[in-house]
């Protein structure tokens, strides 16, 4: 199931009462989808790694009082307002710690703690218990380090198994401020094939072979994040094969080495934006590549204009400068105002971008583009 998929799928399990296990391979999103719907519903993220847990930690410090034994509830889980629970990792757990979270689990409880399940609305108009339960983990095929889950455990949870996507992925890294060669990169690389021999049906987002990557590093959405990351701190590493191979693998590194050095060739984005019309784009039929980096650097520098005034011009004049340069390059022109409609940025002032001269040019020259 696909990221937005899965959040639907938790929300809905939440309204029923259930708790929630997604599976995956490593890095494709778990841990950050679960922490960006806390955001958005403006709820806490308890994080719970029961793999630091002995199984009597859950329980708490027993202590006596007149003569009964009583249960010092861990800090971690007490008084809590409207949360989920997000019991990351929970198969790399001991077995004997996973199965202290039985009770937990399937009655919301934990000895004499009680989770909190009264039903309230949130910010999204989502009605849900106030405290709920998600959990995540990897798969034993995945080399992660981990321990069968116990029957029970697996029945107590509604399970769900997430798959990476490369439109979800770019929606998520248009609107994080992702590196703009690495998105235009992964995008090339989705539409022309990898140049690798590869079987991967993700391309170069995500690409995991237990058997090539025992030791080695491998690309997949959370690694591409450390990359842009380092490239945006550390841009003279860019286009340095060997200092990027940590991050997504060697093969991969190569490749996009070589991507950003056409990248860093390309003219001018700003001079785009100012208005010159005479800037002329690489071609298409010489180097596709050089014009995906190409759509990426106008997109990136539309959604780093300082103010909404000056991203409605710039806006204009990139739309300008697609017709004129690409009624025969369709796709290209396209896919960089494709991409920044897609931004949280395009979203404040599109309802007065969609009234100038240039916005009604350019759907009428690609409109048949634009509705697909």
């Amino acid at each position: 199931m696909r990221i937005p998929q899965v959040a639907a799928f938790i929300r809905g399990q939440e309204k029923a009462g259930n708790a929630v296990m997604m599976k995956s391979p490593p890095g494709v999103g778990k841990s950050d989808l679960v922490r960006q719907m806390c955001i958005e519903e403006e709820i806490e993220c308890i994080d719970i790694r029961l793999s630091l847990l002995n199984p009597v930690d859950l329980r708490g410090i027993p202590f006596v009082i007149d003569g009964r034994v009583k249960w010092m509830t861990p800090e971690f889980i007490m008084d809590k307002g409207p949360c989920r629970f997000f019991l990351d990792e929970i198969n790399v757990a001991p077995p004997a710690t996973q199965a202290a979270a039985y009770q937990w689990v399937l009655d919301h409880r934990i000895g004499e703690w009680k989770m909190d399940r009264e039903f309230h609305t949130t910010k999204l108009g989502n009605r849900r218990p106030k405290q709920t339960i998600v959990a995540a983990g990897n798969r034993a095929t995945d080399q992660a380090f981990i321990h069968q889950m116990g029957a029970p455990l697996r029945n107590r949870f509604a399970l769900v198994d997430v798959e990476p996507n490369f439109s979800d992925w770019k929606d998520w890294a248009l609107n994080n401020r992702m590196h703009p060669h690495v998105i235009q990169f992964l995008a090339y690389t989705a539409k022309v094939g990898s140049g690798l021999d590869i079987d991967s049906k993700y391309g170069l987002l995500f690409f995991f072979d237990p058997a090539q990557h025992a030791t080695t590093a491998f690309p997949t959405p959370r690694s591409w994040a450390m990359t842009s990351r380092f490239i945006t701190e550390s841009p003279e590493f860019a286009q340095n094969a060997e200092a990027l191979a940590g991050m997504v693998g060697g093969a991969v590194a190569t490749k996009f080495a070589a991507f950003v050095r056409i990248a860093d060739k390309l003219p001018s984005a700003d001079d785009v934006l100012a208005g010159n019309m005479n800037i002329k784009p690489p071609r298409a039929d010489k180097d596709p590549g050089a014009l995906y980096a190409f759509c990426g650097a106008l997109t990136a520098a539309l959604i780093r204009e300082e103010d909404d005034n000056s991203r409605l011009e710039a806006t204009q004049n990139v739309a300008a400068y697609c017709v004129h340069h690409w009624k025969h390059a369709a796709e290209f022109a396209v896919l960089c105002l494709k991409d920044f409609g897609r931004t949280a940025e395009y979203k404040k002032i599109y309802r007065k971008v969609i009234l100038t001269d240039e916005w009604k040019s350019f759907t009428k020259t690609f409109g048949d583009l634009l509705e697909e």
